[in-house]
């Protein structure tokens, strides 16, 4: 595909002619940061935006020397670790930018557009070249000579600039939308931290709000230790399987079967006992690599015709004295006051983890059923329409992924 009034062949040139020159950037420990200068590294470029993302920046620790400035038409390469290939173009509202060891930094020249050499680091082609030149017996890794093979077709400089603008435009719409989705969960955490809190009330709430330690109104069920290998979307038996990454990459607050999809468990693997999820049934995800997610719950308010179970590192919780509604829990169990409480509780030091005792020491404060439904209602609104946001934007991102793969033959 090509915009009217362009012709001819593009010529391939390699990443290393079209640049400048390509840098390893500065070894320097990361440290707070002092309001002016700032300092990315790979876990900070968004997997999916690549965008620079730090939150909160830090700074680079020691001297610091322009050499290592990230400035316009630079492109940052991950050059080692699961993330290599990964990409990020300067954006100077992102400010005074230095790039850490990690990075190789491209600086395009200038009879180059620099947007449009990025794009090319978004493509298909680059992800397969990626994933086929980092191949190592250890660790995955790129050097900056292996990044200056890589071959790029290059068209006229007015067509890199058209095909950069129209690129930048879809670019903007997307980071518009997670601007949206931004702000709703922003709203949504505040109002759920206000109702739960009884900062925020209902008009003609009550103040009859009780205190409960989660393990007298919560019974557990055994779980699962299914893997992923064990799991399928499309073939395996009758039985749903709820693993804690899901939880971890983002299953909703409430999970309904009838708009989210679970695996299946493969025949091959059928555990002989299991407990069957109900509706209302909460669920934990027991391990995190930090303490902000251990212990993050969902809960199941429709299982409709399907079979589910709960998988690896999950604790199943049923509310035993039906002191609660279908679609409270989740909030509940999201609030600030009982993820503090879990956190100074979580076990461990690379992996943190949390098990059904810990529910021994944690408390939560329950409403009326008739307050619990208004929160849930209240919540519930917010949580679908962030629900068509994200739809939205995940339709953008593939109309994007549509046009590199048209415009990048």
């Amino acid at each position: 595909m090509r915009f009217p009034g362009f012709e001819g062949e593009w010529e391939i040139v390699k990443l290393k002619d079209c640049s400048v020159s390509l840098d390893y950037g500065m070894n320097a420990a990361a440290t707070l940061y002092d309001g002016e200068n700032k300092y990315i590294r790979i876990t900070d470029i968004n997997e999916r935006s690549s965008e620079y993302i730090s939150n909160p920046p830090v700074s680079p620790e020691g001297d610091l020397t322009d050499h290592y400035l990230v400035q316009e038409n630079d492109i940052l390469l991950a050059r080692t670790g699961a993330s290599t290939g990964k990409s990020y173009l300067y954006n100077v509202e992102d400010g005074k930018l230095y790039f850490a060891g990690f990075l190789i930094r491209a600086r395009i020249k200038e009879v180059y557009n620099a947007r449009f050499i990025f794009a090319q680091t978004q493509i298909e082609t680059y992800k397969r070249w990626v994933k086929l030149m980092s191949m190592r017996s250890g660790q995955p890794g790129i050097n900056s000579q292996e990044y200056g093979s890589y071959e790029i077709a290059i068209p006229s400089r007015k067509e890199q600039d058209r095909i950069a603008s129209f690129l930048e435009l879809i670019d903007r719409r997307i980071a518009t939308q997670n601007k949206i989705i931004e702000k709703l969960e922003t709203l949504i955490k505040g109002i759920r931290e206000g109702l739960l809190n009884k900062q925020l009330r209902f008009l003609g709430a009550s103040d009859d709000w009780k205190k409960y330690k989660v393990s007298d109104f919560l019974e557990f069920f055994p779980t699962n230790s299914l893997s992923w290998e064990q799991l399928d979307y499309y073939n395996g038996g009758t039985l749903y399987n709820l693993h804690y990454g899901l939880i971890h990459q983002g299953a909703p607050t409430l999970i309904d079967t009838d708009s989210y999809t679970l695996p299946k468990i493969k025949l091959s693997s059928n555990p002989s006992n299991f407990t069957l999820c109900e509706n209302g049934d909460i669920v934990f995800a027991d391990a995190s690599e930090d303490t902000i997610d251990v212990a993050k719950a969902v809960e199941i308010i429709n299982c409709g015709d399907k079979k589910i179970v709960c998988g690896l590192h999950t604790i199943h919780g049923r509310d035993k004295l039906n002191l609660t509604v279908k679609g409270f829990k989740g909030y509940l169990f999201r609030s600030r006051i009982f993820r503090h409480q879990v956190r100074q509780l979580a076990q461990g030091t690379k992996v943190f983890s949390v098990s059904i005792r810990t529910f021994n020491e944690c408390y939560v404060d329950i409403p009326s059923m008739k307050e619990q439904l208004k929160i849930s209602a209240a919540l519930t609104k917010i949580d679908q329409r962030i629900d068509c946001e994200k739809k939205l934007l995940t339709r953008y991102r593939q109309q994007k992924g549509y046009l590199l793969g048209s415009l990048f033959i």
